[in-house]
């Protein structure tokens, strides 16, 4: 995964620690700002992937996609960029 190869795993943590407070009833509009801000950091924005290179591309053919695959995880297929 690519926030492995980054060394991003705490920002992901903390991203989602964020994004939970983010959630709550009384959340601050500073607190939504962090999550966007940090999203973008990690690329789960258009912006935030466009920075970071990345792209999403569907490069498995439907053919090879086995409908009677017994789990979403057995399906994955790993992309390393």
């Amino acid at each position: 995964m690519e926030w492995q190869r980054l060394q991003l795993g705490t920002a992901v943590g903390l991203y989602v620690l964020a994004l939970e407070r983010s959630l709550d009833e009384g959340a601050s509009a500073a607190d939504r700002t962090v999550v966007l801000r940090m999203g973008e950091e990690l690329g789960l924005s258009s912006s935030g992937m466009a920075r970071h290179r990345w792209v999403i591309v569907d490069d498995v053919q439907p053919s090879e996609v086995s409908r009677s695959s017994s789990s979403a995880r057995s399906r994955l297929k790993l992309v390393s960029g």
